[in-house]
């Protein structure tokens, strides 16, 4: 019976672990949950290991997965919190991050260096023999420090160039049958020569599911012109909740390999560059991650393989496009699609009245190639087919309109091919009752401007530009949806000297819609000062891969809660990366003193950035957006302490001191947080995430009376004292 349950166990262990061990032992005892991959995305950086799942749970015992010694000591209120780089005897390092502490020996070193430095946050580096540990020693327990959404355990293989390594493609094995899945593929036009389908902006296509491992493209795509791709597909593993990153993607075209990125391992002096592979249009307009196909001024990231290549462009004709995806246990899928150099363009069909009756004609033309659909004025209006009967070779007669339909929508379809839609109405709005507005949308190498209408008016219009010297240019436009008016894509050279967008109706009388601009073209090549009110904008040689169109403008967006200081700017572009910072100058001119700083809005809240310093705010931004000026003057909150306002603990109770801390706004300035017994500073751990620091007693203290004092500030400097007795009996 005994042997049969050693058995039993030995059986079950083979089938439900979910780790296969390798070279190195498993990181934590916690658990052999992965809840997040090697390259995975984050904000400007890659995921340089494997994330490990501690359920939330802090105290699980962390091992040394090889023999060696610690190398370096991080305790930091952000980032990897407390976070500890045993060097293997190998020569790898293994990065243990958002630990809640060390070993014994560790703990009080770390605690006798606090002490005698005067400090809680700090990096300390040590040599080859301060601190050894054998495989499979404890190095510490599992947290929830630094900068993270929940506890877990970040854990990082790095070569002897610090450089991070892939886990999971040489030291551990994942138990995974699962597949990857693509959700949808873009297609993107690079140029002003670019078209995907009739038009110049992306070109977004769900895939569909042929079998297990194969996915098609639905439809056939016509382009013209440079064009690149992305691939937005998520992974699972087996019995596991959660989504996770590739491993590989190759691209071909014809047979002709055009893409190949490998998470293998990566530089980490490559962060900066994430928004080359991971495209930032996409991320920003559809919240959703793709993986760019092409080569976009990210050469340097180790991760290409050498045999991509940089723009696309096809030949006429008909091309096989083929995908496939592999994630870390090697589990293939492929994706095939059929895409033609070519692009169709509609020929125009006029609607006609008589005695109310309507009447459709085309000239010259084969009915069988057009669809035709009923729909009403606004941008997702319901549709219905529309039923015609032929008069003659060139004119139908539409049998009924019923309500709530007033707009015919029409394209045409032949060979694979599919046009633009265009759009019909059995009445004009009437001129004085058009409204829209404006916008220039960025992308990688131009931008379009674009009207966008409150329903579709059914009139024609063209757009003029006015530069500074009262220039003015004409620009062809059309639509590219039913209520969107576009320019054809520009390059950021066009928009040098703008002064003013003018859409002009062909209406009777004519209407006119203007937008004055305040924008500056940038070239990369040179420094860029842009002033706006109390901003100054200044940019530099290193700011962009490519030349840009910078504009700044007030917003109405409304603020509550809060004292605005200046009116919230909307800084553009906001939908393209940064290669490097864009300097921020704020200087306050008015009679207010105190404290303000600079926000940005992320959709949801106001994110703090930087304090002001001698009425001026100087600020490093990675991202375009919407960017205000706000005061605070409310203090911390600082609640839950232990020991309490005049509450009593035996000794052998009162391990440490304990309390939770927030701010409504700016956020708490960890540096700022002092804690002090009977005078006597304590020294602490802040966890972020919980809001929480706690001060562990390294000595007992006597019976009787005794004095507590809490300093806290925010980021503005806001600060909170708290100070009471409590007694030791």
């Amino acid at each position: 019976m005994y042997y049969n349950l050693i058995f039993i166990f030995l059986i079950f262990n083979i089938i439900f672990s979910s780790i296969e061990i390798e070279d190195y032992i498993w990181p934590s005892e916690a658990s052999e949950t992965i809840t997040d991959v090697f390259g995975d995305k984050r904000s400007r950086r890659f995921h340089a290991g494997i994330d490990v799942r501690t359920y939330g749970e802090i105290g699980h015992k962390l091992f040394a997965v090889e023999s060696g010694y610690v190398h370096k000591i991080s305790i930091s209120p952000n980032g990897y919190g407390k976070a500890l780089y045993l060097k293997l005897n190998d020569g790898n390092t293994a990065v243990y991050a958002h630990l809640d502490s060390y070993s014994k020996e560790l703990n009080d070193y770390i605690q006798n260096y606090k002490k005698k430095n005067n400090v809680n946050f700090f990096d300390i580096y040590f040599k080859k023999n301060d601190f050894n540990f054998i495989k499979g020693d404890i190095i510490g327990y599992s947290g929830d420090t630094g900068s993270l959404a929940g506890g877990h355990l970040h854990f990082e293989i790095r070569d002897e160039n610090n450089q991070p390594i892939n886990p999971l493609q040489k030291y551990y094995k994942i138990h995974d049958t699962k597949k990857p899945i693509p959700n949808s593929l873009a297609f993107i036009p690079i140029d002003s020569s670019a078209y995907i389908n009739s038009i110049q902006e992306y070109a977004v296509y769900e895939l569909i599911k042929y079998d297990e491992s194969q996915y098609i493209l639905k439809d056939t795509v016509s382009i013209i012109g440079n064009f690149g791709l992305a691939i937005n597909v998520i992974d699972e593993i087996d019995n596991q909740p959660f989504n996770y990153g590739i491993y590989n993607i190759e691209a071909f075209i014809d047979g002709r390999e055009i893409y190949n990125i490998l998470f293998e391992q990566y530089n980490l002096h490559n962060d900066h560059l994430i928004y080359n592979e991971l495209d930032y249009n996409l991320l920003i307009n559809k919240g959703e991650k793709f993986h760019r196909l092409y080569i976009n001024n990210n050469k340097k990231l180790n991760f290409i393989k050498d045999s991509s290549v940089e723009l696309l462009n096809l030949d006429n004709g008909f091309h096989d496009l083929l995908i496939n995806i592999k994630d870390n246990n090697h589990n293939k899928i492929s994706i095939h699609g059929i895409i033609k150099g070519d692009i169709i363009f509609n020929k125009k069909v006029k609607l006609k009245k008589n005695n109310n009756n309507l009447f459709l004609n085309i000239e010259n033309d084969d009915i069988n190639k057009y669809n035709f659909y009923l729909t009403n004025r606004y941008e997702d209006g319901e549709k219905a087919p529309l039923e015609y009967n032929e008069i003659d070779s060139s004119t139908y007669y539409i049998n009924k309109t019923p309500p709530p339909f007033d707009v015919i929508e029409y394209y045409v379809k032949n060979n694979g091919l599919k046009s633009i839609s265009k759009y019909l109405t059995f009445e004009k709005i009437e001129p004085k009752n058009i409204n829209g507005i404006f916008n220039i949308k960025h992308l990688d190498n131009g931008a379009i401007i674009q009207f966008q209408e409150d329903y579709f008016s059914g009139h024609e219009c063209k757009m003029k530009i006015i530069k500074n010297n009262n220039k003015e240019i004409y620009l062809d436009t059309y639509r590219t949806s039913k209520t969107k008016i576009s320019s054809k894509l520009l390059p950021y050279s066009y928009f040098n000297d703008i002064q003013k967008i003018i859409l002009v109706y062909q209406t009777n009388p004519k209407i006119e819609f203007e937008k004055e601009i305040k924008g500056i073209y940038v070239n990369n090549k040179i420094d860029n000062n842009f002033i706006h009110e109390n901003f100054i904008i200044k940019t530099n040689s290193k700011s962009f891969y490519n030349d840009i169109f910078m504009t700044i403008e007030d917003t109405n967006i409304v603020i509550k809660n809060y004292k605005l200081l200046d009116s919230p700017i909307n800084f553009k572009p906001n939908n393209i990366p940064f290669k490097n910072n864009v300097q921020i100058y704020y200087e306050n001119f008015s009679d207010e003193k105190g404290n303000f700083g600079l926000y940005k809005y992320n959709g949801k809240k106001w994110i703090f950035q930087n304090i002001n310093k001698g009425n001026k705010i100087k600020h490093n931004t990675y991202s375009g957006g919407i960017f205000a000026i706000l005061t605070e003057y409310e203090k911390p909150l600082v609640k839950n302490i232990i020991p309490g306002n005049n509450g009593s603990y035996r000794k052998e109770d009162l391990k440490k001191i304990v309390f939770n801390c927030s701010d409504a706004l700016s956020g708490i300035n960890p540096e700022s947080i002092k804690i002090y017994i009977d005078k006597k500073q304590h020294y602490f751990d802040y966890i972020k995430f919980r809001k929480l620091v706690e001060s562990k007693l390294t000595e007992e203290l006597n019976i009787g009376e005794h004095l507590l004092e809490i300093h806290v500030s925010d980021n503005l400097g806001n600060s909170k004292i708290i100070s009471h007795n409590f007694f030791i009996k």
